[in-house]
């Protein structure tokens, strides 16, 4: 099978994967200025968890790959210098996923404050929803990727979750939230909650972020962390208690302006740009070798700063159209 990748730039020379499992199943080709190349760009983004004992003992992720020119994404520094010890022979860049997300679709604006806490997650037991048991004012955005039993166990019993039609939380009586609801929920809400110990970046930590909204985490590993600082976060343990806690001290950081939701915003964006940027310039130092032209930096950067949004995969919202055909775009098939 071929897959002739056409994602409507002016040089469509790359594809991006989520599960490395298909990484080396769809060859594929491309054209620009009439000729057909079939030694186009693989971008590898990490939409899961990797640990040191991953790299090591498992000789065959991401290794002895036979897809072109792959480049690794990686979320954090220390996930970068794994990459950089054990899979030396590709190249790998700091350029997490989270840089992706369309902050034009997140944003803040002047919801009247409702929720004390907002927790956009799906309903499985690595999130650990029952940390925030303690807070009584809280609204859960919620979806499954799981077993229906995790699912049904997992779903929390107080808080709002508008998933559910009424009161009743099963998953014949539950769907999808569309994203303005999403982004009104977000801005209706004073902090942010994500409490997993180990994950990928994680979409939801950054819009909240996008939204202005500081965040409360559980200490954690995986790529959300490298988003945080001491003006937008606070980390705490994995106790109800102390939850509860990081949520008082993060209100009170809000009232006296220790945590500023602009400021919040825009550094967010400035780092999600800097990422994008070392995408961009390494993508066009092999485009380079590849087409022997010389690609205009702007183009490839603008083709490539939102091919994630966020559309079509997670944060509780799908439009199942956009999303079999970002399946196919994309190749995660």
């Amino acid at each position: 099978m071929r897959l002739t990748l056409d994602l409507q730039f002016e040089i469509p020379i790359w594809r991006l994967f989520y599960d490395p499992l298909l990484i080396n199943k769809i060859p594929y080709s491309f054209t620009y200025n009439n000729k057909i190349y079939t030694n186009g760009i693989t971008i590898i983004q990490l939409g899961h968890y990797v640990n040191e004992n991953l790299l090591r003992n498992n000789k065959k992720y991401l290794n002895n790959l036979t897809c072109p020119n792959p480049i690794i994404c990686a979320p954090n520094n220390h996930i970068l210098n794994l990459f950089k010890k054990y899979r030396p022979q590709y190249e790998s860049i700091l350029s997490g996923h989270n840089a992706f997300i369309n902050e034009n679709i997140y944003t803040i604006n002047n919801e009247e404050k409702k929720y004390d806490l907002i927790i956009n997650s799906s309903f499985t037991v690595l999130k650990r929803l029952e940390l925030s048991e303690n807070i009584k004012n809280k609204v859960y955005i919620g979806y499954k990727c799981s077993s229906l039993k995790e699912f049904n166990d997992c779903v929390p019993k107080d808080g709002y979750i508008p998933n559910f039609e009424d009161r009743y939380r099963h998953i014949d009586n539950w769907k999808w939230i569309n994203n303005i609801d999403i982004i009104k929920l977000y801005n209706q809400s004073c902090i942010g909650g994500i409490f997993s110990k180990a994950e990928g970046s994680c979409f939801s930590s950054s819009e909240y972020l996008l939204c202005g909204l500081p965040v409360i985490s559980t200490k954690c590993s995986g790529g959300r962390e490298h988003w945080y600082n001491n003006n937008n976060s606070i980390i705490c343990e994995p106790t109800k208690e102390s939850v509860e806690e990081a949520l008082l001290n993060a209100k009170k950081k809000l009232e006296n302006k220790e945590f500023n939701p602009v400021d919040i915003r825009n550094n967010h964006i400035i780092e999600m740009n800097v990422q994008r940027n070392t995408l961009t310039v390494k993508v066009l130092e092999i485009t380079k070798k590849i087409t022997m032209n010389i690609p205009d930096f702007h183009n490839l950067y603008n083709s490539l700063m939102y091919y994630h949004s966020n559309n079509g995969m997670g944060g509780g919202f799908c439009d199942q159209e956009q999303f079999e055909k970002e399946k196919v775009a994309l190749s995660i098939i």
